[in-house]
């Protein structure tokens, strides 16, 4: 299996917070983050963090995340979880999409988090730390949690004494919030041949894909497929696929930045030349020429 250790950095932009906690006292957060996407970012490929887990929860936009056994999609509301160690990545990160996330270093067996016992702190760990649940639907205090992190963490105002506390405090609730919805809340259930093509759109994303002919291997009507996909992606089929084949695009000229717009467009069977170009600026939120040039300066 390839994957490499993903590192942790920091960014203080106006639609990406990226913040260490340790040193505001909440020493279990190396990294709390609050991203809006104004255009797709490319998927940092499969990685671990080193050590940590990882909480991420979607507050708008559908992305779609992997681990080596199955893709995700990623839903408003849902969240997603992995283990210390454990493989995985964001596939398609929407423009428009906002999500949350957390880094944790889980403490070891015996030890506890502030403000829990041992017993409290192995009972969260068993149910986020060890990834056993990869992705379900999240509760509605999670939102708010995070909100308040995040308000609390920029008010700079009052004792810092007392502002580590309510960090803490504010950092295990969204745990506990996390904890209690992944004990209470199923998987997102996505039937599994609908399942099927969603990972061949993702992993294929060249390939011909025909409505009918989906839709008759489900066992659907054409327009029931397209809302169970819809129900499961949070897009139309047709979006999806036109995210997966950019993102397809964007791979391809990564490995061979010499090919030209028209062989691009053509293998991911865009229409035209310019279909293709129009569609790659909407959704990587830049040019195929600058992001070729953007490769060149290893800055994609």
């Amino acid at each position: 299996m390839n994957f490499k250790y993903e590192p942790v950095i920091y960014y203080d932009e106006p639609d990406r917070k990226v913040v260490d906690l340790r040193a505001e006292g909440v020493p279990f957060i190396p990294l709390a983050s609050r991203t809006l996407c104004r255009y797709t970012r490319d998927s940092p490929g499969l990685h671990v963090h080193k050590g940590l887990g990882e909480i991420v929860y979607c507050v708008r936009g559908a992305l779609s995340f992997d681990t080596p056994e199955k893709i995700w999609p990623f839903l408003p509301g849902d969240v997603f979880v992995s283990g210390p160690d454990e493989p995985h990545t964001m596939r398609i990160n929407l423009k428009g999409a906002f999500v949350y996330r957390l880094l944790v270093a889980w403490p070891g067996k015996g030890r506890a988090l502030p403000g829990l016992t041992a017993d409290e702190t192995s009972a969260i760990v068993k149910t986020l730390g060890n990834g056993s649940r990869r992705l379900f639907v999240g509760g509605p205090s999670i939102k708010p949690a995070f909100e308040r992190l995040f308000s609390l963490y920029e008010d700079r105002s009052g004792d810092g004494a007392v502002r580590g506390m309510r960090l803490r405090a504010c950092a295990l609730e969204i745990l506990l919030a996390c904890a209690d919805a992944a004990m209470r809340a199923r998987e997102r259930f996505v039937p599994r041949v609908v399942q099927k093509w969603i990972e061949r759109m993702a992993n294929e994303p060249d390939a011909d894909f025909d409505i009918d002919e989906m839709a008759n291997d489900a066992k659907l009507a054409p327009q029931r497929f397209r809302s169970v996909f819809k129900n499961a992606t949070g897009l139309p089929v047709h979006a999806y696929l036109m995210l997966c084949r950019i993102e397809g695009a964007k791979e391809l000229v990564r490995r061979r930045p010499n090919l030209s717009l028209l062989a691009v467009s053509q293998r991911f069977r865009f229409s035209s030349a310019p279909h293709f170009a129009a569609s790659f600026k909407r959704i990587a939120g830049k040019t195929f020429t600058e992001y070729v040039r953007s490769l060149a300066k290893g800055k994609a």
